[in-house]
């Protein structure tokens, strides 16, 4: 499935809309983000100006009811802009860029223009600043801007899915090739080969092969034994640029982990509790406490946490937590990661969801959750 351009720019128009109204409710008369090109913190500054970050921070501005600018810090950066981002030639600035953008700032025609911006706290202390030096008043919406990403559009969606299906590939050709003997590295090299040629364009693909199974990490040199358990986790954005997770534990021997076994069980019904408690109206926080309800029926604990969302970056400002109180709406896209911790072993698991109106949340990276035990996994592979 590819996006075209008409598609593309009437996405631009749906979120510079969105924006726009955001603005109007908090009072705003301009919005400006900046982001490093690092996982997890890009998503202001991407879904704002449609473009992924190429090796450095960017810088993107908007004033209420006008085109956004956008900021790259190198001239080159002018060869890899063209058909990447919907922001026009003309507010393309290149080079130095905190003077460009304290520029536009002082040419806001309010004496003291109130600014949104997200994550202040993330914002090195030089630009900080240069930034609270000028005329304007910051404003924190981190939340508010959160909130406004969580109900994907149908361009978004149709990334996420694309992004999912690839994931649950990457997954089919490891199941196809790995044995005993083989290392980590070489299983995930694989992987991250197979998914880069098919169009990904960020990657986070972890690993854990030895005991504690819930505890992914890169890949090292460990060796597959015959009795270990391979946790292989993609998380990817695919093309587009949208991110989704398939965590999927393989057991490599069917008598050599019952207790695991059972771990893996409680895992898949904390999951659907979840899926069932993310419905619009709930709060991201009942999903958090329906996984950890089903844990603690069964006697065990939960290992770290219960998952986090997704979107135009990996997780997308949304961690699944007891403390979260953010509403639930529909089409969004939270991926749920029951870690799991029994007496005497320890389990990861997880998928990515789109919920619904009707409450029926999408299980879109839904396949091969019928048995871990890699003889099944190769025969339904096929």
């Amino acid at each position: 499935m590819a996006i075209q351009r008409a598609e593309f720019f009437s996405e631009k128009k749906t979120r510079m809309e969105k924006i726009d109204k955001m603005m109007a409710a908090n009072g705003l008369d301009a919005v400006l983000f900046t982001s490093p090109a690092q996982q997890a913190y890009q998503s202001h500054v991407k879904y704002v100006a449609g473009i992924p970050l190429s090796s450095r921070r960017a810088f993107v501005f908007k004033e209420r009811g006008k085109e956004p600018a956008f900021f790259l810090p190198m001239a080159g950066d002018r060869n890899k802009y063209p058909n990447r981002s919907w922001v026009e030639t003309e507010n393309l600035y290149l080079g130095n860029m905190v003077p460009s953008v304290l520029g536009l700032v002082e040419k806001l025609p309010q004496d003291k223009p109130r600014i949104g911006w997200a994550t202040p706290e993330e914002i090195p202390y030089g630009i900080y600043t240069a930034l609270t030096g000028s005329k304007a008043e910051f404003v924190d919406i981190t939340d508010a801007f959160t909130v406004l990403r969580s109900n994907k559009s149908e361009y978004e969606r149709a990334l996420t899915i694309l992004a999912s299906d690839l994931a649950v590939e990457s997954f089919e050709d490891l199941v196809r090739c790995i044995k005993p003997g083989m290392t980590e590295c070489q299983l995930i090299g694989r992987a991250m080969g197979y998914l880069s040629e098919r169009g990904a364009e960020e990657l986070l693909v972890l690993v854990q092969s030895k005991k504690p199974f819930a505890t992914i990490h890169r890949p090292t040199g460990a060796q597959l034994d015959p009795t270990d358990i391979f946790v292989y986790s993609a998380e990817i954005a695919g093309p587009g640029g949208y991110w989704t997770q398939l965590i999927r534990p393989i057991f490599m021997d069917r008598a050599a982990h019952p207790d695991a076994y059972e771990i893996w069980k409680v895992a898949l019904e904390a999951e659907a509790a979840a899926a069932d408690a993310a419905r619009p109206g709930n709060r991201v926080c009942d999903v958090h406490n329906a996984v950890d309800a089903v844990i603690r029926k069964h006697g065990m604990n939960m290992n770290y946490w219960a998952g986090h969302g997704m979107g135009c970056d990996l997780g997308d400002g949304v961690d699944i937590s007891p403390e979260n109180t953010m509403e639930i709406v529909p089409n969004m896209v939270l991926t749920l990661q029951p870690s799991v911790e029994g007496e005497i072993n320890t389990l990861l698991y997880g998928n990515t969801f789109l919920t619904s109106e009707n409450g029926d949340a999408l299980n879109m990276t839904g396949k091969y959750m019928n048995s871990p035990y890699l003889d099944d996994l190769i025969n339904e592979v096929g």
